[in-house]
């Protein structure tokens, strides 16, 4: 029986191996993948990238607030702006 189960283990590793896509070519027809501009982390890399360029001794902070595909609520408004202010005054120090 382990004979049996083995043979077949083999058979199947061998024709996986023939048959396996030819990763090389692959990455030479289509290249790298690029993301879509509109995905956050494109967007943030972008505003990243224009802002704040030659300034010495500095700390980058980009700070994106979402609330999905609904409006920002007046309550998260105030949240918004304690952490703003909270981030001010730790430029400050």
């Amino acid at each position: 029986m382990f004979l049996i189960q083995a043979v077949i283990w083999l058979i199947i590793m061998i024709s996986a191996v023939i048959w396996l896509p030819n990763t090389s070519q692959l990455i030479k027809e289509k290249g790298d993948t690029n993301l879509p501009r509109a995905v956050k982390s494109e967007v943030a890399q972008k505003i990243q990238d224009n802002w704040g360029r030659g300034q010495d001794n500095t700390r980058q902070v980009i700070v994106v607030f979402n609330n999905g595909h609904e409006k920002i609520t007046a309550d998260q408004g105030k949240n918004i702006a304690k952490t703003v202010d909270h981030l001010k005054m730790l430029r400050s120090q």
